[in-house]
């Protein structure tokens, strides 16, 4: 007599909610523009299961903004829940079953809070993961940052003149506004 394990199929018949094997992987890129206080930036989700077999089921993305942002919308994937703690936002996207070597993305708009200091790092940290029976193979690129410098304009003022000057002669003084640059920069890290 024979009889059929209905929990373990095929490996060519697995599927949502079956146990398979998959390699979820994840990164993000920074696409701009530049991370002004007070503007809104964009970010690139991109995200696929590497294996050649196995449904991965239950797929979410979890993204935490980083500190001194909020999050602006998404273009490309459903909604997001969005929570906030201690004034950090967190996205979890909930998304369909994902198939072999499907390559999906979306986009991301945070905006940054005009109180954010210039110069300050924000670094964005996005995770991959199935909450089926799936058991991923390479967990390690199931996390992926990306991290931008906070920049603007660095004005300083300078104003030039006699030491002294008598009682009733003209003075004349000059002031120049100097702009020290606009500092720029962008890290990417593949790991988590």
């Amino acid at each position: 007599t024979f009889v059929e394990d209905s929990a373990v199929a095929p490996v060519e018949s697995w599927g949502p909610g079956l146990q398979a094997t998959v390699d979820l992987a994840i990164s993000k890129a920074y696409l701009g523009p530049k991370s002004e206080p007070g503007k809104n930036v964009s970010f690139r989700v991109e995200y696929t299961n590497t294996t050649a077999v196995g449904m991965a089921g239950g797929v979410t993305v979890t993204d935490t903004l980083p500190a001194g942002t909020s999050y602006g919308g998404t273009v490309g994937a459903p909604a997001p829940t969005v929570t906030y703690s201690a004034g950090q936002a967190t996205l979890v996207y909930g998304l369909p079953a994902l198939a072999p070597s499907a390559p999906f993305s979306f986009t991301i708009d945070i905006y940054i809070s005009p109180t954010t200091l210039i110069g300050a790092s924000l670094v964005n940290t996005v995770t991959i993961g199935t909450s089926g029976s799936d058991t991923d193979s390479n967990p390690a690129n199931n996390a992926f940052s990306v991290s931008t410098l906070v920049v603007g304009a660095e004005l300083g003022v300078i104003k030039t003149g006699p030491a002294t000057v008598t009682a009733g002669d003209a003075m004349v003084y000059t002031i120049d506004v100097v702009n020290y640059g606009i500092n720029y920069h962008l890290e990417q890290d593949s790991g988590g």
